[in-house]
């Protein structure tokens, strides 16, 4: 006679951890995601190029978890590279990420993240609250939602975008979009996905109730220089020729980001950014005509522009956007 009493398994979560140095910091991350209840967990840690020295200890740590899988690579695959990587290493019905120098605030916040996106399957994505480890206010410097961090940070929201420090993902939506693009390699990458999201019809969720605790300086802000400048501008330039909002879309913003470089004293760096983005511009072509999910249709369109209608040009591809940390790279 066939069993019905049987406890319902708990839900699968892979927890994705880039490592860049920072071991002390990347082991605590680990036990804090290993420490989660109510879900089956497992833990895949991608490093990007910690020292030998320091790389050993790490090996040897996760060496002694069973749970934890560490994959070393020779060379690093920046940030969306190194997150389709780990999420390739799991079959978990949810993908969690969290930088290496966050832990999650207690032992529930994941299995509360997945019975959150399990009661709407429409949701691709819940981005987490991100507080300042110290002193438990809201961290400014990974703020990259749509309005003022002071004003919304305590409010459940639907936004165009999601901030890579704190995360869930539905493996099925993110298999469908076919993941993070890679050419990216840092900056602007949560953006690029979070378009496909939206245009296969998803929904992505800034989430307060789940919080990861971020040891970083509740004083320490950006810092932009020329390297940075230059990815902001490429990026951003290959982002708008990837997807067909409107007939003119990316136009004007380019114009403005050309500009405001310029003003802020990145000539050299706008135009190297430029140029890169030019090389850039037959890949994004290809998927602009050849992906459907390059192609905005009018519904997706409308919903983006009402998801980000409270930013002002200048704000939708913020100076501030992502704060460059060595547990990304």
């Amino acid at each position: 006679m066939e069993r019905t009493d049987m406890p319902e398994a708990p839900p699968s979560v892979d927890i994705i951890v880039l490592s860049w140095d920072r071991v002390d910091d990347t082991i605590a991350t680990i036990e804090s995601a290993l420490d989660q209840v109510g879900v089956e967990t497992k833990v895949f840690v991608v490093d990007q190029g910690t020292r030998e020295q320091d790389l050993a200890r790490l090996r040897a740590a996760c060496a002694a978890l069973p749970q934890v899988t560490l994959v070393c690579n020779a060379t690093n695959n920046g940030v969306p590279g190194g997150r389709n990587q780990a999420s390739a290493l799991g079959q978990g019905e949810f993908i969690v990420a969290i930088d290496n120098d966050a832990v999650f605030a207690d032992r529930d916040q994941v299995a509360n993240a997945v019975r959150i996106a399990r009661a709407d399957p429409s949701v691709a994505v819940l981005g987490f609250r991100i507080l300042c480890y110290e002193n438990g206010r809201d961290d400014e410097s990974s703020w990259g939602y749509p309005g003022s961090v002071t004003a919304l940070a305590a409010q459940r929201f639907e936004t165009c975008r999601f901030v890579g420090a704190g995360h869930l993902i539905r493996r099925s939506a993110f298999e469908r979009v076919g993941g993070y693009d890679a050419r990216l390699f840092f900056m602007h990458e949560e953006m690029d996905l979070s378009y496909r999201f939206i245009n296969a019809g998803y929904r992505l969720v800034y989430e307060p109730e789940i919080r990861v605790l971020h040891k970083v300086s509740p004083e320490r802000r950006v810092a932009w220089n020329d390297g940075r400048y230059y990815r902001h501008i490429r990026n951003c330039f290959y982002i708008f020729a990837k997807y067909r909002v409107s007939p003119f879309s990316g136009v004007m913003p380019s114009l403005s980001l050309l500009i405001r470089g310029f003003r802020e004293g990145y000539a050299g760096a706008t135009l190297r950014g430029a140029g890169s983005a030019l090389l850039l511009l037959p890949a994004a072509l290809r998927f602009r005509w050849g992906n459907p999910l390059g192609r905005f249709a009018p519904r997706q369109r409308e919903r983006l522009w009402q998801l980000s209608g409270r930013l002002k040009l200048r704000d939708r591809f913020p100076l501030r956007a992502l704060r460059l940390r060595s547990s990304q790279l």
